[in-house]
């Protein structure tokens, strides 16, 4: 079993499996699994709702004897629909027209979040979602158990911490971490005297994500890198093509988008920053990325010019 207190002084790269099910087929997503693994990747993220509820099956046959070398996050809060017939085979039609036709990934995209539910919290919620997690997940506890994209007064719901708390106690659960993915729900947290034992957040160049991820006390989790460089205008990229050309070290990293992962690894003392890649080259440079370091200067750098909340 990891100490999970290396999370709060070391920093890792994880690997993200939302899509493990859904857009990315079970033969990849466990070749994926494997090459993180052999990679020397601890951390691996799931949630009930990732993959249309297929996912952490997934992440689950993949374990294995490897349970003890890893660190297992899971999430409670976002519901996947119910089974339905032939879901394999829809799910499958879905990534055959995701590849073929061009433009369709955002459109199934969107089609697929809307089938999601966000469940109304209660205590029973919260112990049906990790039971049918533990199941799935081939394991009989978990090293993160996070609320899924949780309100700043969720996480703070007494009732709901009551019935983590029990099931901590019971050995299910080793730490309990929210998922904070809107910006005001961040600043409620950041103005509260309130500290979470682990916080999941999207990247961001901020004021409020420097001040949450340098707090020693909880475990950062940080995702989304590149949906956030997706985001950026010509006017960002162009900035980013500017540090690169400009600053010792970065002139390693191949292009921006290699950047912006370079950045927001060095932007956390310490945590773990989620990949969703499934390329086996991909994943492999960015174990390198993860390696390669500015410090001298990365302090004294200003990126405001990427904050996207400007």
């Amino acid at each position: 079993m990891i100490n999970l207190e290396r999370l709060k002084t070391e920093k890792f790269l994880g690997c993200g499996c939302s899509t493990f099910g859904g857009s990315v087929s079970k033969k990849n997503a466990l070749r994926t699994l494997d090459v993180c693994y052999d990679e020397g990747i601890l951390y691996y993220d799931v949630a009930r709702s990732y993959g249309y509820g297929m996912a952490e099956g997934i992440v689950g046959q993949f374990i294995g004897n490897k349970r003890s070398n890893i660190v297992l996050a899971s999430k409670f809060g976002i519901e996947a629909p119910k089974s339905f017939p032939f879901k394999s085979l829809v799910t499958g039609a879905a990534r055959f027209i995701k590849n073929q036709i061009p433009g369709a990934s955002n459109a199934l995209k969107s089609a697929s979040n809307s089938v999601l539910e966000k469940k109304f919290f209660t205590p029973q919620m919260v112990v049906d979602s990790l039971n049918k997690s533990l199941k799935e997940l081939n394991t009989d506890y978990l090293d993160i158990f996070i609320c899924h994209e949780s309100t700043f007064e969720e996480m703070l719901n007494e009732d709901i911490r009551a019935v983590l708390e029990a099931e901590k106690d019971k050995g299910k659960i080793r730490i309990i971490g929210t998922n904070l993915n809107h910006q005001k729900e961040r600043e409620k947290l950041l103005s509260s005297n309130y500290f979470p034992s682990a916080l999941q957040i999207p990247l961001s160049f901020d004021s409020t994500f420097d001040a949450l991820v340098n707090r020693k006390e909880q475990i950062n989790i940080v995702y989304s890198a590149m949906n956030l460089f997706k985001q950026f205008t010509e006017k960002q990229i162009s900035f980013l093509r500017s540090l690169k050309t400009n600053n010792v070290g970065f002139d390693l990293l191949e292009n921006e988008r290699e950047l912006l992962l370079s950045l927001a690894f060095q932007k956390i003392n310490s945590g773990v920053l989620l990949m969703s890649t499934t390329n086996e080259k991909h994943i492999k440079r960015n174990v390198q990325i993860s390696k390669i370091t500015n410090e001298g200067n990365f302090k004294q750098l200003d990126f405001s010019q990427l904050n996207n909340h400007n």
